[in-house]
């Protein structure tokens, strides 16, 4: 699949008045489906394949008597993608706060000097964490969406239905966000289109940003681009892996992450390295299919109970150690004079160990353990597809208003807060109304 890809991807860029698509990617609630479909469904599909030992009849009886507790308690949702997709969000929103109050594409070297060293492993932390959420959301896909069957004619689980009931309904969701964005872009800017060049030439931009075509819009919303392009092929990818043994899918996948996700770490050690050259090879350029559809078919396999056989006690070692790793090689390079960001269009595999151990143990969660965080989790997962849309509006909105001399991790730790609450706040009081609820954030 060939997903959207970007135009441009410089945070810097994001507010600009071209097709910015930055790196400060963040992204959305990926599972578009109502509570009921998305998590009622996938809990008789998913969750029975869960356990990673045989059970006897009476365990069986016990967790079958704990399974239906907990989904009669949470509108029958799987907790633990929940907790995931709310690690994401607050990934996403990390990472454009992190853009904004740090030098994280340029000016690292003399940022680097001017920090004490506490403060740049901060800020390599911070910047670590806000990579994970794209592939974590893509993920969580792969595990809702490729488990059901695409059959049937325009019965439940066929493909006319899951077109017109997931893709279309998120596509209108995209187009009124595109909308909102653009007019926000040119009220707010007072060197926008809109007092520049007159309001005949940004009409004819506003049509052309609904057609994806030069958009005028947050650089954000290259996720949905792509997003929509692979839910196209979700049901052809989920028909595929029903049908041929997942081995065949290694040959493919490999190429894809040392082409996507090792070689540009390779080339920027060779790079910091001092040394001039670069590993490149034609199979990138052949493009087998999208980056990102790696994540896609890792969340359906780790669903499927893929990584059962691998000890808890190892896939902590792998999270720390891909944690460690990604702040230890970005600290060197902010060292140094070349600018280079670890996971730059998501392309690493620090953030792939991370994703992948994380999706893992969160797999391993057991339901009722903690009711509270569970609820909570629950609650921030239904407007997670909301607050990817508000956040980056209220961000944008106050940073004007941040003073020079709050930066950093002041400025972080506030523009996190008031867009991250904020665009909370905001879902609440306007998805008291269906309708907008429906319509603005998906909620179904």
């Amino acid at each position: 699949m060939q997903a959207a890809q970007p135009a441009s991807k410089t945070d810097s860029q994001s507010n600009s008045q071209t097709v910015s698509q930055s790196d400060d990617q963040s992204v959305s609630q990926i599972d578009s489906e109502p509570d009921s479909l998305s998590a009622g469904k996938t809990v008789s599909q998913t969750d029975s394949q869960l356990n990673s030992r045989p059970a006897s009849k009476s365990d069986n009886k016990s967790e079958s008597q704990s399974r239906s507790q907990t989904v009669s308690q949470t509108a029958k949702r799987i907790i633990y993608l929940d907790i995931l997709r709310a690690i994401a969000i607050i990934s996403i929103t990390f990472n454009h706060a992190v853009n904004r109050s740090f030098a994280v594409y340029s000016r690292q070297l003399s940022e680097f000097q001017s920090l004490p060293f506490y403060m740049t492993a901060v800020k390599s932390g911070l910047y670590a964490f806000s990579r994970i959420g794209v592939p974590l959301f893509v993920m969580i896909t792969g595990a809702l969406l490729l488990t059901r069957k695409y059959d049937g004619g325009l019965k439940e689980g066929s493909i006319s239905r899951f077109i017109k009931h997931n893709w279309l309904s998120l596509f209108i969701t995209t187009e009124i966000w595109l909308a909102i964005m653009f007019w926000f872009l040119q009220f707010s800017n007072p060197e926008s289109i809109l007092y520049t060049k007159g309001l005949q030439y940004t009409l004819f931009r506003f049509v052309l940003t609904l057609l994806f075509i030069n958009p005028i819009t947050m650089g954000s919303m290259w996720y949905m681009d792509m997003i929509l392009c692979m839910y196209l092929l979700i049901p052809i990818i989920a028909i595929a892996v029903k049908q041929i043994d997942g081995k065949y899918f290694l040959i493919p996948a490999a190429i894809v992450v040392f082409c996507s996700y090792i070689l540009p770490d390779l080339n920027g050690t060779i790079k910091a390295l001092g040394i001039d050259f670069s590993v490149k090879t034609k199979l990138e350029s052949a493009n087998i299919f999208s980056m990102y559809v790696v994540y896609l078919l890792l969340g359906y396999y780790i669903s499927k109970g893929a990584l059962a056989k691998i000890s808890s006690k190892a896939l902590w070692l792998a999270l720390s150690a891909g944690s460690l790793g990604f702040c230890a090689f970005q600290i060197w390079f902010y060292s140094l004079k070349y600018n280079f960001v670890v996971g730059k269009e998501y392309r690493s595999i620090f953030p792939m160990i991370i994703a992948v151990a994380l999706f893992e143990l969160a797999r391993r969660y057991k339901d009722g353990t903690a009711e509270l965080l569970e609820k909570m989790v629950t609650k921030l997962s239904v407007i997670s597809f909301g607050i990817y849309f508000v956040h980056i509006c209220v961000m944008e909105g106050i940073k004007p208003l941040v003073g020079p001399n709050i930066k950093y991790l002041s400025k972080f730790a506030l523009l996190e807060s008031v867009s991250f609450f904020g665009a909370i706040v905001i879902i609440y009081l306007l998805s008291r109304s269906k309708i907008l609820g429906k319509y603005l954030f998906n909620i179904k």
